[in-house]
């Protein structure tokens, strides 16, 4: 006996009626579901990350540039130059080449870039956040002139379409009663993560899964940071690379897959092919009390590794 619910129910002479049907449910579903909160990420994405005016000194990056390159403090160090931290969270090189080429239709061009990229990203998958809660259309459009990940960037322009689909996170909270806790989240510009407990150890268990892997390039990133360095590069703006720091932890478990000596193999091809000039190839290794997790730096730690950046970069003028 055929279900009630089934659409073999309907009558057979109007077929396309269940979808119809079915459409207008997902429009009023849909519809309901955009008064929803944006959650932080995607609010982090919708920011402006255009300064108010040109910047001498644009810092780029993920949450490791947002929460460990403080602007006011860098600024004291460097004369008190305009710097402005357009890091975000959770993001790679493609963000870094739209927010810099927005700045530049804008007509906020820097003078410098302070690029200080966590490494893992280069080996993230990001390409459907990209897409989905990031790029405007017309640069949805670049993206599939690169002709790769062609199914991953469709992805992206559904969740970009459906608000349930771009904000599953937060309804799954919703749903759940309680709320969802990213660690990347809790950045906002020069605001570091709070302080953890001041005997915090870290094991190599403590540490991301990610921050245990040899290092490579996905193509994609290897692609869009040449559009980056390539753009920085064709508007006259000198790229300063900041390797940030890492616990010794983690410098420990990179060690079996020479870590380092590949990231600094493939710092010299960036040098060699864009001109970038790195500020310092080795990741400077801090202890346990300098980080707030197994990734970020404490908010102590942040001002004296800015101060130690600000004496760098001063020496390169």
């Amino acid at each position: 006996m055929p279900s009630r619910s089934s659409i073999f129910n309907f009558d057979r002479r109007h077929p396309l009626l269940p979808i119809a049907i079915f459409a207008m449910l997902v429009v009023l579903v849909e519809t309901m579901l955009s008064f929803l909160p944006d959650n932080a990420v995607v609010q982090r994405f919708h920011a402006s990350h255009i300064p108010p005016e040109s910047p001498d000194w644009l810092v780029m990056g993920d949450s490791v540039a947002a929460g460990g390159i403080i602007a006011s403090e860098l600024s004291d160090c460097l004369d008190h130059q305009y710097v402005f931290n357009a890091a975000i969270p959770a993001t790679g090189p493609a963000f870094s080449y739209f927010i810099l080429q927005r700045d530049l239709a804008a007509g906020r061009m820097p003078k410098a870039i302070i690029y200080a990229p966590s490494p893992h990203t280069f080996a993230s998958q990001s390409l459907t956040l990209l897409v989905g809660g990031y790029c405007h259309w017309k640069e949805i459009g670049e993206i599939l002139g690169t002709g790769i990940k062609i199914p991953e960037t469709a992805y992206g322009i559904l969740c970009k379409v459906s608000y349930s689909l771009r904000n599953r996170e937060q309804i799954s909270s919703l749903f759940k009663n309680k709320v969802a806790h990213d660690v990347q989240e809790e950045y906002a510009g020069d605001t570091p993560l709070p302080m953890r407990p001041a005997n915090r150890h870290y094991a190599l268990n403590d540490v991301l899964p990610i921050l245990k892997k040899p290092f490579t390039v996905r193509s994609f990133n290897r692609l869009m940071l040449g559009k980056f360095l390539a753009l920085a590069r064709q508007n006259h703006i000198r790229v300063y690379w900041v390797t940030m720091p890492v616990l010794s932890v983690v410098h420990e478990g990179r060690e079996p897959y020479d870590f380092d000596r590949d990231y600094q193999t493939f710092l010299a091809g960036l040098q060699k092919q864009y001109g970038i000039i790195v500020v310092q190839k080795d990741f400077p290794i801090l202890d346990d009390q300098s980080f707030s997790d197994s990734l970020h730096l404490s908010p102590p730690a942040a001002i004296k590794f800015t101060q130690y950046l600000g004496t760098k970069l001063a020496s390169f003028k």
